[in-house]
């Protein structure tokens, strides 16, 4: 995934060709790609963990000690008192925007280091459509039947008045409008937009509909936070790989890969299974813990805007 010139499609388009690993696998083995998904989240938040951890430790001590602390106890605290479901919406709130605003991250990258201008329309724009547009589908697609595959149910989505899914869309619908409108002005105007700016909003928002209406239920997620993963597993990768005082760099792609598949899916397994018995909903606890961690530390120790990720990743 990392060598050229394979990188520019993980980093830039990943979703197109997950969504067609899913409608191949569709008949035959969709567990497989539920199993396969769900590794990948565990690969791509112990990927935060290498910068946290690892040799640039000392660099975020707060993020990578008090934080997790925290979150532990209030994620504790909340399923103790059984309400497990606002937590679950909690993560799922704040997951899908994560996955848009790292998207929104790599097209103001690569726009600067191509030369190409963006207003302050321009940024607020993009940033409310990634923002806004896959949440809204994510929440679209969570209330059809067979979705709950994916425990949405829990999370109580299906139950939500009509005016709520209302107005959802129409906000929905409105980014994406003024958001295509502009991109359209611009090409007529003679100032055509960056075409990774053009891809990243095909993926995101027309792509990841389509993913949603053709796939089964129990594959349609796979694309979207498939791709998400991967990418973030591209970019982390190629932080490290040119930063020589990182071990991580000197490693491999495949062993890079192979460790954090083993590191992990290990240490929330170990921990549960040891925990289980005398503590119930531990898994619940520590899964939540880590996934606001990740989205609360991503944006500060992986900023796209420093000169020294930019050239990594597109260098």
């Amino acid at each position: 995934m990392v060598g050229r010139p394979l990188d520019e499609l993980w980093l830039w388009g990943p979703l197109p060709a997950l969504a067609v690993a899913a409608w191949i696998v569709r008949d035959v083995a969709p567990q497989v790609g539920i199993q396969g998904l769900m590794a990948l989240n565990f690969m791509h938040l112990a990927a935060t963990w290498t910068r946290l951890y690892g040799p640039e430790r000392t660099t975020h001590p707060g993020l990578a000690y008090v934080l997790p602390l925290g979150l532990i106890s209030v994620c504790a605290g909340l399923v103790s008192q059984g309400l497990q479901a606002w937590l679950l919406f909690a993560v799922f709130l704040a997951n899908i925007p994560h996955i848009g605003l790292q998207n929104f991250g790599l097209i103001r990258l690569v726009e600067r280091a191509s030369g190409h201008t963006s207003t302050l329309l321009d940024r607020r724009l993009d940033q409310a459509y990634q923002a806004v547009v896959p949440t809204g589908l994510a929440l679209w697609f969570v209330t059809r039947p067979g979705a709950d595959l994916f425990d949405s149910r829990a999370l109580g989505l299906h139950q939500l008045p009509e005016a709520v899914s209302i107005a959802t869309a129409g906000v929905v619908a409105s980014v994406a409008a003024l958001t295509w409108a502009r991109l359209a002005w611009q090409w007529a105007a003679g100032h055509p937009p960056h075409r990774v700016r053009v891809m990243v909003h095909l993926c995101w928002g027309p792509g990841a509909w389509l993913c949603f209406s053709v796939l089964p239920p129990e594959l349609a997620a796979i694309p979207l936070a498939g791709a998400h993963y991967i990418q973030y597993l591209v970019l982390v990768r190629r932080v490290h790989q040119r930063r020589a005082r990182s071990r991580w760099g000197a490693l491999h792609p495949f062993a890079w890969a192979v460790g954090l598949l083993v590191l992990a899916p290990g240490i929330p397994l170990a921990v549960g299974a040891l925990a289980a018995p005398w503590l119930p909903g531990v898994d619940l606890v520590l899964g939540s813990a880590a996934s606001l961690h990740h989205f609360i530390v991503d944006s500060q120790i992986w900023k796209l805007r420093r000169p020294a990720v930019t050239r990594a990743l597109l260098t």
